[in-house]
């Protein structure tokens, strides 16, 4: 119970606090490591303005120009396009720049990056009213349509981190047709059952990042995100279930017609899956990324990272990355990139 009133109370002060933040970080990681970088901005169909980011290139290209296939690098919570770009030459948006991608970073309502709205302010209640669930339902085809319109291709590959799991199978659960238009989910860290999370307090501590990127780590952390993101993860660890926001009383009834919200559809989940998991990870337990890999349809990588200390920041951060998991992720980007 302790642990839940910490991590609302973390969401609520991370609103509070992002007047304060600057927002150009994102801009000296890349202009630290000589990369080129473009700001999109996007309108959702509820009003949400969003930041999205674009690396058209690597450092041995000097044009955007040519076929390069599109890659879109979604986060995870209480992160931003920043943790993509925060561990120098071997962050993974710098690796996919330099393999010939066009990549692209999305912010999520709520962010730093990401904190317009047509009719409400940050200091409106109403506009802190979602969760990952809005997220994947409204977010993620406004970027995705954009991209694509805006690169003049049909299908894009999509990594993502934990809650951009999420979201993600939020998505195509709910609207198949976007299943089409991707060419495999890489799923780092997938977070969708969570009745076998740990305790994150102990689990965090547990591995050692590069020390020269804390500095960078932790004026990153946390990016922002509403108190019914972290209320709706803690709701699947008291359920077991992956399914819709839980209201209170007679709203369930009122919003979905039953008394328990639904559950999502994975078999309409039809995109291909990739999914890297650790054994250290206290969010995304080997037992419930193994129960989603059974519910699924098309899962071309089942990948359990080989160090057992590996967590659920080292898909971001840890010093050898690299070796224990990109390498892995661009042979299967590499195969499934149709």
């Amino acid at each position: 119970m302790l642990i839940c009133i910490i991590l609302v109370t973390l969401a609520y002060t991370a609103s509070s606090i992002a007047v304060n933040y600057n927002t150009n970080h994102i801009l000296e990681y890349v202009k630290r490591n000589n990369y080129p970088i473009e700001v999109h901005n996007l309108n959702t169909s509820d009003g949400y303005e969003l930041n999205i980011h674009r690396i058209p290139h690597g450092l041995d290209n000097n044009s955007s120009s040519g076929n390069r296939s599109v890659i879109l690098l979604v986060h995870g919570l209480q992160e931003s396009a920043e943790h993509w770009m925060i561990n120098g030459n071997k962050s993974l948006a710098f690796l996919l720049a330099n393999l010939g991608y066009d990549v692209w970073m999305a912010n999520a309502r709520g962010t730093y990056h990401s904190r317009g709205h047509t009719r409400y302010d940050t200091s409106n209640p109403e506009y802190w009213d979602f969760s990952w669930h809005e997220i994947g339902l409204y977010d993620h085809p406004a970027t995705i349509d954009y991209i694509l319109s805006k690169t003049g291709v049909s299908k894009l590959s999509y990594i993502g981190h934990s809650q951009g799991v999420t979201s993600f199978l939020a998505l195509t659960s709910i609207y198949p047709e976007y299943n089409d238009k991707i060419k495999i989910m890489i799923g780092l860290a997938p977070a969708a059952y969570m009745a076998h999370v740990k305790n994150p307090v102990f689990m965090a501590m547990s591995r050692v990042w590069e020390l020269n990127l804390m500095p960078d780590i932790w004026r990153s952390l946390p990016a922002g995100a509403s108190a019914k993101q972290w209320i709706h993860y803690l709701q699947l660890v008291r359920s077991g279930y992956f399914r819709q926001y839980e209201y209170q009383g007679i709203e369930n009834v009122l919003r979905y017609g039953r008394l328990d919200p639904p559950t999502y559809d994975l078999d309409k989940v039809t995109a291909k899956i990739a999914l890297y998991y650790s054994q250290n990870d206290w969010l995304a337990q080997p037992q419930d990324v193994r129960r989603l890999r059974d519910e699924l349809p098309n899962v071309v990588v089942d990948h359990l990272v080989i160090y057992e200390g590996f967590n659920h920041w080292d898909f971001l951060f840890a010093k050898d990355v690299v070796e224990l998991l990109y390498n892995n992720v661009i042979e299967a980007l590499s195969k499934y990139n149709e």
